[in-house]
């Protein structure tokens, strides 16, 4: 008698998977389609207008910038216009005339002491406080010169300071002067300021020395 198969288990299986239908995007329509094509194109030309936009600030600064400085140079050129026409370089050329004499009796001990700036600057201070009286009387004729020159210089100082006038231009033109003047009569300056007039020659000393504000790059 024969032996009964044994039963083989069937492997079950996945069932299987119906696939989806594929639904088909609805039409664009025309207003989408322009929508969709601006936005593409406004991100790309966005970052080329803000970089326009940006060189349009800088040359614009760049210009503004560039007027204020013709306005000090005019300033400055008009300055000097006035230090030749005003009366004021007259009255520095009547202060030379009277120290000059003077100098040339002290040229000798001014040139041994070529490498002593301290005791050469106290030798130009005492020719100018001889033509000045080294006294508290400022009413000489001298005097009022030498005031004059001042006035100028004060004025010519503050302006560069300010920004108002251009540095370079009124150093160029004036700065000579202005240091001669200040080593003649810095002791001058410091009477008037003994008695009463505080800051006098402030200016001068700094436009002198090139100790005002400058303009940055020759514009700010």
């Amino acid at each position: 008698m024969s032996e009964p198969r044994p039963k083989v288990a069937r492997a079950r299986t996945a069932p299987e998977r119906v696939p989806e239908p594929v639904v088909s995007a609805a039409p664009r329509s025309r207003w989408q389609r322009l929508l969709l094509r601006t936005q593409e194109l406004g991100s790309f030309i966005d970052p080329i207008l803000k970089t326009l936009l940006l060189i349009a600030v800088l040359l614009g600064g760049y210009e503004y910038l560039s007027r204020q400085q013709s306005g000090r140079v005019e300033k400055s050129l008009a300055l000097v216009d006035e230090w030749q026409s005003g009366g004021h370089r007259d009255a520095y050329q009547r202060i030379n005339d009277l120290i000059w004499p003077l100098y040339l009796e002290s040229a000798d001990a001014i040139q041994a002491l070529a490498g002593d700036e301290a005791q050469r600057s106290l030798i130009y201070g005492n020719l100018g406080d001889t033509i000045t009286g080294r006294d508290d009387d400022f009413g000489s004729a001298a005097d009022r010169d030498v005031d004059q020159v001042f006035y100028f210089f004060e004025r010519a100082g503050l302006c560069a300071n300010e920004r108002i006038c251009d540095y370079d231009v009124a150093n160029t033109f004036l700065g000579e002067e202005a240091r001669t003047f200040w080593l003649y009569f810095s002791r001058y300056a410091q009477r008037r300021q003994a008695v009463g007039y505080a800051r006098y020659g402030n200016w001068t000393e700094r436009l002198a020395k090139g100790e005002v504000n400058r303009s940055l790059f020759g514009l700010i």
